[in-house]
């Protein structure tokens, strides 16, 4: 049986998923199995799939599901994992011939470790489009990587190479949440997981609405254990035009109780004011979508609700009401 469960959920990708795919072909280890949840495509996509899967590069299990959102296709997933750790790659990665060799390797230095629940990694974040790159600070356990690419050469290429050796032994290890709130990183982290710790949660299904952010799931993980942060760039994720970083706000007003979930979450895990006050703006600008009332009644701190309340209209008017 395979090591590593390679998951990509996907709808209507059919015009990109094969960057994806000729990386993952590219491999120099293929102890790995890649699982595609087709979330109801109506495009190419299918088609595709299963060509891969007669051409027998690499194991390709496919699972075609009605459209109810990544979150489903993800507990989906999640429930057909048999190996021993569990990576999600969206349709609009791409990673380095060695990513899976580099993976592995970790994990097999740090698996008996019980409290270490998965493995980071920072991705490299282009925008489609659009004249920019995300600059991200490194976290802790990262040193600079230089990307060496040819003048005019367009297409994404695995030459990657480390000015220095970390000069430490053993890896840094961090939730993802201190990640973000602690040391800085922004954008996008390649997610490895123990398989045996993704299986203990699932996303909530919410009847006529298709999407909880993955953050949800992720603060969850973020209780029981630590990430160890593996010093390597090793995923380039590509943003699109019409993806969730560039809809969020619709989103969001489509499918608002799932939203509020996650937001409730970190209300209730809030440890500064700051933080409570404007996670209380962001409830309080969906909570009338959602059809929520007496949101001030109900709000575990009442102070700082009625505080944020106004500002959480604005930001309703700013953001949600004419999307």
């Amino acid at each position: 049986m395979e090591s590593i469960t390679v998951f990509t959920p996907t709808y209507n990708r059919g015009n990109i998923i094969k960057r994806l795919y000729c990386s993952l072909k590219k491999q120099t280890c293929k102890d790995f199995v890649w699982l595609v949840v087709d979330d109801g495509s109506t495009d190419s996509t299918e088609k595709l799939i299963k060509k891969w899967q007669l051409e027998n590069e690499i194991k390709i299990e496919y699972l075609k599901q009605d459209n109810l959102g990544k979150s489903m296709a993800h507990n989906k997933a999640v429930e057909m994992t048999t190996t021993e750790i569990f990576m999600c790659l969206d349709s609009n990665d791409v990673i380095t011939p060695n990513a899976i060799e580099m993976v592995l390797k970790c994990w097999e230095k740090v698996k008996l470790n019980e409290n270490i629940v998965g493995i980071m990694s920072q991705k490299k974040v282009q925008f489609k489009d659009i004249k920019r790159e995300m600059k991200v600070k490194q976290l802790p356990g990262y040193i600079k990587i230089k990307h060496d690419k040819k003048p005019g050469e367009k297409a994404f290429n695995d030459r990657y190479y480390i000015e220095k050796e970390k000069a430490s032994d053993g890896y840094v290890e961090t939730t993802l949440g201190e990640a973000y709130r602690k040391f800085g990183l922004k954008g996008e982290a390649m997610l490895v997981f123990r398989t045996t710790e993704v299986k203990k949660y699932q996303f909530p299904k919410i009847q006529k609405e298709k999407f909880v952010p993955e953050a949800y799931l992720y603060n969850l993980i973020d209780r029981d254990g630590k990430l160890v942060v593996l010093n390597r760039t090793l995923c380039v994720h590509r943003y699109q035009m019409d993806g969730y970083t560039f809809n969020m706000s619709k989103l969001i007003k489509d499918n608002p109780k799932g939203y509020l979930l996650y937001v409730n979450q970190k209300i209730n895990s809030d440890d500064t004011f700051r933080s409570l006050f404007f996670d209380y703006i962001r409830y309080i600008s969906v909570a009338g979508i959602a059809g929520e009332k007496d949101v001030i009644k109900k709000a575990h701190n009442k102070i700082v609700a009625l505080m944020a309340y106004p500002f959480g209209v604005i930001f309703y008017l700013l953001r949600y009401k004419r999307v």
